[in-house]
């Protein structure tokens, strides 16, 4: 389960493979998190490439194994 502001910059860079993603233990998807983050600063500050209202919304990655 992913929030807007986590799933919108995932589609966008690639990261799509949601049952590899829901496998992920929470240091992965931190890591996912902090990558997209990280290419809001650094590649899209001004938010030209991925439209969006603010320069970051909330980000949630939630994976839940039963």
């Amino acid at each position: 389960m992913a929030t807007d502001g986590a799933y919108t910059p995932m589609q966008h860079l690639g990261i799509t493979d949601w049952p590899t993603i829901s496998a992920m233990t929470a240091a992965d998807l931190h890591d996912i998190l902090s990558r997209c983050h990280t290419w809001e600063d650094d590649a899209d500050p001004v938010a030209r490439a991925l439209p969006r209202a603010k320069r970051h919304d909330d980000k949630t990655l939630a994976a839940v194994r039963i």
